[in-house]
């Protein structure tokens, strides 16, 4: 189908008079953002620990008080490989106030997810996370800081602006088809 100027015409469903009511959607899209394999914030990148090599990853973005994931991959130094067979724990340790620190044994997961552990966070302000590895070939630690953020709304607000946004395009649909549907032709008596 042409257009006047002799130009190839988009079709009716695509055309620029329904791009507002995608729009909103298209940024609710690109507000959440791309996320890795793993999910969650890199704290260490094949750091050395031991004979070992590893890596971890804390979620939610950012740390609140409650549970904190952390995902730990352990793998050989030399080819990266996952190591299978490690014990893995994670010890936290508020550095803000005199709170006792906890341990946290991890649970092996699917080969590519590594260890999982649900490390508890009691406050937020300034923490020191120590990931332990035991495996065949020898133990070893690794720390690092973590800024734990305090409780808020966690992810309702964008929850709401999403449905808010497709609440407001689906009416938009609606009040457009409305206007557009010809008009009934009278009744003949």
């Amino acid at each position: 189908m042409m257009d006047p100027r002799g130009r190839p015409s988009l079709p009716r469903r695509l055309s620029l008079r329904r791009a507002p009511a995608v729009l909103p959607l298209l940024l609710v899209a690109a507000a959440t953002g791309a996320r890795a394999d793993h999910g969650g914030t890199l704290q260490l990148n094949g750091d050395p620990v031991g004979p070992y090599r590893v890596s971890a990853w804390t979620e939610p973005r950012p740390v609140r008080p409650g549970t904190c994931q952390v995902r730990v991959a352990v793998m050989q130094p030399h080819g990266f490989r996952p190591v299978l067979d490690a014990a893995v724990e994670v010890a936290a340790e508020p550095l803000d106030s005199a709170g006792p620190a906890t341990v946290t044994r991890a649970v092996a997961g699917e080969p590519w997810a590594g260890y999982v552990a649900a490390v508890p966070i009691a406050a937020p302000g300034r923490w020191r996370l120590t990931v332990r590895v035991a495996g065949p070939a020898g133990a070893g630690s690794v720390d690092f800081p973590l800024e734990v953020a305090r409780g808020g709304l966690g992810p309702w607000p964008w929850a709401g602006a999403g449905a808010g946004a497709v609440a407001l395009a689906g009416g938009w649909l609606a009040w457009s088809r409305r206007r557009t549907r010809p008009a009934a032709a009278p009744a003949k008596p």
